[in-house]
């Protein structure tokens, strides 16, 4: 074997959480050596930034749709030309989709930070 090639050292100082889970993640990966693992993952995984302003535009659509579904609803009512349930199902997607959007928002949040 050739002399070491690897000279340059990095020092990170880490809370005893983080350590265990960075112990989890090795044993997860039947990995036992540090530097290998920091290694592999630094080089495996991407760093992604993941812009959230489009979710963002996407939720403020979506309530605009919302909106409009409430305004036909109130016409409909008036009218007698749709029923309760049908509204009702409007609405429950609605709020159905706007969960989904706050959930993976916060997803995504968490991915940025790296807190996942």
């Amino acid at each position: 074997m050739m002399g070491r090639y690897r000279k340059e050292r990095l020092y990170v100082m880490v809370t005893a959480e983080e350590k265990n889970t960075i112990r989890e993640k090795m044993k997860m990966l039947g990995m036992d050596n540090l530097s290998k693992f920091v290694r592999k993952a630094l080089n495996v995984s991407p760093l992604v930034r993941i812009n959230l302003e489009s979710l963002d535009k996407l939720g403020y659509e979506i309530n605009r749709i919302g909106n409009n579904i409430n305004q036909i609803a109130k016409i409909a009512n008036r009218t007698k030309s749709i029923y309760q349930n049908d509204i009702a199902d409007m609405q429950t997607k609605i709020e159905t989709i706007d969960t989904t959007l706050t959930d993976l928002k916060n997803l995504l949040t968490k991915l940025n930070r790296g807190e996942c």
